[in-house]
């Protein structure tokens, strides 16, 4: 199945837990950009500080990385990206770069491609996620990524997906896995059949 969903929400909302059920279930590759990136910082390939203080990598950056990266799985099989985008520049690029959600229309065409958004609170992004005991994931360096990443970056990229016509889903988050797993199948079996 040749199809391309997007999982976006704040941290701790279970991007890559629901990306990875959905990978299961309909046999789409998972593409995780926050653990891509993890990958290249190990490597040397980006300097750590950045990452660590929960500042963003430049999107055009990103772009490319993604792009790259991604369209050889294009040719064969669906996606699902979680962490990706992250801005508005990233979604729909600018004079030199195509965004990403434009790329993803022109592989699998744009009534293929969906966005689910999982919606959970400030409070239960830092319960969530300080839980996880990676160094990148203090209370402040949470809350600063829910404020000025989230709020301030991807709830404006998810309103400019909807602007452009695309679908997108919004999902209560807070329940256990299981149960947003069964909202978030319900939508994709309407949308896949």
């Amino acid at each position: 199945m040749r199809k391309a969903v997007i999982i976006m929400g704040p941290p701790g909302a279970g991007k890559g837990t629901q990306a990875d059920f959905i990978s299961e279930r309909y046999g789409f590759k998972h593409y995780d950009t926050g653990q891509r990136l993890r990958e290249l910082i190990k490597a040397g390939s980006i300097p750590s500080d950045a990452y660590d203080s929960g500042e963003l990598i430049r999107s055009d950056w990103i772009l490319q990385l993604l792009k790259g990266e991604i369209r050889p799985i294009m040719e064969n099989e669906g996606v699902i990206l979680s962490g990706s985008p992250r801005t508005v520049l990233e979604a729909f690029g600018d004079d030199e770069n195509q965004g990403l959600v434009d790329f993803l229309a022109e592989g699998y065409g744009k009534d293929n491609v969906c966005t689910i958004v999982l919606n959970i609170s400030e409070q239960e992004a830092v319960k969530r996620d300080t839980k996880r005991n990676r160094r990148d994931d203090t209370p402040e360096i949470i809350r600063e990524r829910y404020e000025n990443q989230y709020l301030k970056q991807a709830v404006p990229t998810i309103e400019a997906i909807k602007n452009n016509e695309f679908k997108v889903f919004e999902i209560d988050g807070m329940p256990k896995r299981e149960i947003v797993f069964e909202n978030i199948k319900e939508i994709l079996d309407a949308e896949f059949n």
